[in-house]
């Protein structure tokens, strides 16, 4: 995961059936963009997506 510069974002990450839980060690800076690769995922729709 990184942020648009490329700059790498820390974050914890966990599989709870079909949701993915991001978790940032860090605050991020209201209005950052961020990259996340989905490696060996498969994915049938997005339900929701939730920032905490």
């Amino acid at each position: 995961m990184n942020d648009h510069s490329g700059r790498e974002i820390n974050a914890n990450v966990s599989v709870n059936g079909s949701q993915i839980i991001l978790m940032f060690t860090q605050p991020i800076t209201p209005g950052t963009k961020i990259n996340i690769e989905l490696n060996d995922i498969r994915r049938t729709g997005v339900q929701r997506i939730a920032l905490v």
